[in-house]
């Protein structure tokens, strides 16, 4: 059973499909930035970036997708920059409801359990001890 973890981004998604035995079988990014884009530019970009990973999909046998949830600590950027993520959160989850995958989000201190196998919020020092 391979998993396929996304790091949503729109100027640069992250995308891992792992074996069940944790080996990486793909990696890869999508997604760019643009200067004074157009809402037709910014359309473009999110169907670029949901069209990477249905390849993905599509290619690897994924049974979940893994999203990290969006980063509420960096509201102060504005909410403009959560509205655009969730203008590509959406499209993404669906496209893997289209693939039936089942799509599980967590937090960003989740994913990092998750991935290093360890408590949240241990320092490098104690990880050494």
């Amino acid at each position: 059973m391979a998993v396929l973890g996304l790091d949503l981004s729109l100027t640069s998604t992250g995308m891992v499909v792992l074996s069940g035995e944790g080996k990486i079988i793909f990696n890869g990014t999508a997604g760019y930035g643009l200067k004074k884009a157009s809402i037709a530019d910014e359309i473009k970009r999110l169907e670029d970036i949901v069209c990477a990973i249905e390849e993905v999909l599509g290619e690897y046998p994924v049974k979940y997708a893994v999203i990290e949830d969006y980063a509420y600590n960096q509201i102060k950027k504005g909410v403009t920059q959560i509205t655009r993520q969730a203008e590509l959160t959406g499209p993404v989850k669906m496209v893997c409801h289209q693939y039936n995958k089942e799509v599980i989000v967590v937090t960003a201190s989740q994913a990092r359990k998750l991935t290093f196998n360890r408590p949240v919020g241990t320092t490098s020092a104690e990880r050494k001890a």
